[in-house]
């Protein structure tokens, strides 16, 4: 199995190989791809913990850009399946009423959709996504 990642400035290979049984051997092929090819051979922790590092810094530069994150119970939520209409409204702080007059939405209709008795048509969804600040796809 090869698995390629890209991490700032580098790229990273790992291939899965036997071990051999024999520490000298392990060295000498490391020794021997370090120098032929320029590459550097990780074991599988430290690789995780540069992958984990890599990933933590993408993260950090999208948040830093403004990018919104979700609280834990927002998150939680949403995995449980609730309804994102009713999960952002509330993170928000808004009630069913507000939200409806915002979006220029029946109350009565706003809550069909978030019961699920009614998908909401595009032009709703896309007030609404407005009004909450979110992504449409994150309401679908």
């Amino acid at each position: 199995m090869v698995e390629r990642r890209t991490l700032t400035p580098l790229i990273l290979v790992r291939i899965q190989v036997p071990q051999p049984d024999f520490p000298s051997l392990n060295q000498n092929i490391s020794r021997q791809l370090d120098t032929q090819l320029g590459i550097s051979v990780l074991s599988e922790e430290n690789y995780r913990d540069l992958v984990d590092v890599s990933d933590a810094r993408a993260a950090k530069v999208r948040i830093d850009a403004g990018e919104e994150i979700w609280p834990e119970d927002v998150v939680k939520a949403l995995i449980s399946g609730e309804d994102p209409v009713r999960v952002f409204r509330k993170h928000r702080g808004m009630s069913v009423k507000e939200l409806a007059k915002k979006a220029r939405l029946s109350q009565p209709y706003l809550s069909e959709i978030e019961t699920g008795k009614k998908e909401g048509s595009l032009d709703a969804l896309k007030a609404i996504a407005r009004i909450l600040d979110v992504d449409l796809g994150d309401l679908v």
